[in-house]
């Protein structure tokens, strides 16, 4: 069944689909399955959002408490969840019962035998399963009139379209790396970011609300001292590569206290996009403990001593496809574009991955020049010698070297690694001016499903049509019982 979709994949993006049905799953005539890809280290489930059916009731009804137009306003809405845990995983589908448009989710792990004392799911049937197909399934069953997409992976792997996609950031990730990297996101992408988590020894539900579409507010890092800084697995400076920090023990804190900070999530997301709804003007913690009924709101600060650039994007569309575009064209779009020398210090270009300046062969030691953006440990060719080359740490960097600058300017994006929906950051005078070209393929498969059409009345004479399990009970006439020949 899903392999009826049409999907209009790039060829120079690297995504597979995978066509039919997720492995191990049986199609039924009341959910059709997921449409499955990978793209490197990211396994994406896309649930296109389903039209009512042919004489069904749309079963909504005005919610208590919602200004009129509310239904429209969700309609739009696109929340990208950062974390499908015990908290995580009861927002997205909260928020899917709100009626948001568009929901993105994201988490690398998968359920344990102990999963189901605390997050929602079964306590036999779903262990070993992904969060992310699971909950995306889940949600998607909730609310069909909602495009899903989760994802197997890590958040900071995730591309900039799906951050920049976003009305709302929620995280719901129980490490400092998590909420770091979103707040950096949120604040040069003009988004709020909501955090949802827990304290379980004393039965303590948080929200956190960081109105970042201001940079000038407190973020995530901004409370973070010389300690938490030091606990943070991914480095930053000129090393491209980030450590990766999976969660190591299970969560164990009460389901009551998980569901109450869900619920304070979804209620915060609410207020970000409802113009009748009070908005926060700097971040905001409240604290709810069970206990004792206690509430603690609490106001964060902007730190001007903050490690954290707290600096807004230009962002810039290019609707052309990478194939079509060059640096030389993209630097012709700048703000502050003039006679500078294209290789001068005042320009640097980044994109989302590091960028490959060469690699070293294994057999031979030879240098090669590489030039282009890549993950480390990706295969780029070949060694004249015969030895097939990789990316590797020592000849990668954050920026594009002066050098490399002059050869790639006249180069198309895709022979630089930028795929369709790919992001180009290019610096002047300190300031980021960011270019998305082309769509992502990933949202012309998450386009929303075509009406489906009523069936034909059945009239008398016309025969019913029977599939092959029918035959198994019925003979050819449909009246007398089947005889194995």
């Amino acid at each position: 069944m899903g392999s009826s979709y049409d999907l209009k994949l790039m060829p120079d993006m690297g995504i597979r689909p995978t066509l039919g049905h997720v492995p191990g799953e049986r199609p039924t005539a009341r959910r059709a399955p997921p449409l499955a890809f990978e793209e490197g280290p990211l396994a994406w489930y896309v649930w296109p959002a389903e039209p009512p059916r042919p004489g069904a009731s749309d079963g909504v009804v005005p919610l208590k408490g919602l200004p009129e137009g509310t239904a429209d306003t969700l309609a739009t809405l696109a929340v990208v969840v950062l974390g499908l845990g015990a908290v995580g995983a009861r927002a997205f589908v909260e928020l899917a019962r709100l009626g948001a448009g568009l929901l993105l989710g994201v988490d690398p792990d998968s359920y344990g035998p102990e999963s189901w004392q605390t997050q929602p799911s079964r306590r036999w049937a779903d262990a070993g399963k992904s969060k992310a197909r699971l909950q995306g399934e889940i949600a998607h069953a909730a609310n069909p009139a909602t495009t899903v997409i989760t994802v197997k992976g890590f958040s900071q792997d995730l591309p900039l379209w799906a951050f920049r996609r976003a009305s709302v950031l929620v995280a719901a990730g129980d490490n400092l790396d998590l909420m770091v990297s979103a707040g950096v996101l949120a604040a040069a992408l003009g988004k709020t970011l909501v955090q949802g988590a827990v304290q379980g020894e004393q039965w303590v539900s948080f929200v956190r609300t960081y109105p970042l579409g201001n940079p000038e507010v407190g973020c995530p890092a901004c409370a973070l001292g010389a300690r938490e800084w030091s606990m943070l697995r991914q480095r930053r400076g000129c090393d491209p590569n980030n450590a990766r920090l999976q969660a190591i023990e299970p969560t164990r804190t009460l389901p009551p206290v998980c569901d109450l900070a869900a619920s304070l999530v979804g209620g915060e997301v609410l207020k970000a996009i409802l113009p009748t709804s009070p908005k926060a003007r700097e971040a905001e913690e409240l604290a709810y403990c069970m206990l004792t009924h206690r509430l603690w709101p609490t106001t964060y600060p902007r730190n001007l001593n903050c490690r954290c650039p707290h600096q807004r994007w230009h962002e810039i569309d290019v609707p052309a496809s990478p194939s079509e575009v060059t640096l030389e064209m993209l630097l012709k779009q700048l703000p502050a574009a003039g006679p500078h020398n294209h290789a001068g210090p005042w320009l640097q270009i980044r994109g989302e991955l590091p960028f490959a300046s060469f690699t070293f062969c294994r057999r031979c030691d030879a240098q090669v020049p590489v030039r282009r953006f890549a993950r480390l440990g990706q295969p780029v060719g070949r060694c004249a010698c015969g030895e097939p080359l990789a990316v590797i740490p020592i000849g990668t960097r954050s920026v594009v070297p002066p050098d490399d600058v002059r050869h790639c300017l006249g180069l198309p994006l895709n022979e630089l690694g930028i795929p369709p929906g790919g992001a180009v950051g290019i610096a002047s005078d300190a300031e980021w001016s960011y270019f998305f070209v082309g769509k992502p393929p990933i949202l012309d498969a998450a386009e929303p499903r075509p009406p489906i059409a009523p069936e034909p009345p059945q009239t008398l004479g016309t025969p019913r049509k029977r599939d092959q399990r029918s035959r198994l009970y019925e003979g050819p006439d449909d009246t007398t019982p089947f005889q194995a020949e």
